[in-house]
């Protein structure tokens, strides 16, 4: 089961709050975490996305150039 730590009490029962909320929705709950099936779902999803690049390597990008690091030079 995971264990959290929260700030202040408000923000611990505002969590009780959002679990207690997927129980009575009727949600399933993962044996091992403890946690709500559709929070594994989006935790999963975000993983698996692919991170936003610098606004250094889309411009590059955009511009049709390849990204090149280091050296200073320009191709």
């Amino acid at each position: 089961m995971k264990a959290a730590s929260f700030a202040t009490v408000a923000l611990a029962e505002s969590r009780r709050s959002e679990l207690w909320q997927a129980m009575r929705k009727g949600e399933a709950f993962d044996v091992v975490s403890g946690l709500p099936e559709p929070e594994l779902r989006a935790a999963a999803a975000k993983e698996n996305e692919k991170p936003d690049p610098s606004w250094w390597d889309f411009s590059r990008e955009y511009m049709g150039q390849p990204v090149a690091y280091g050296g200073g030079e320009d191709p």
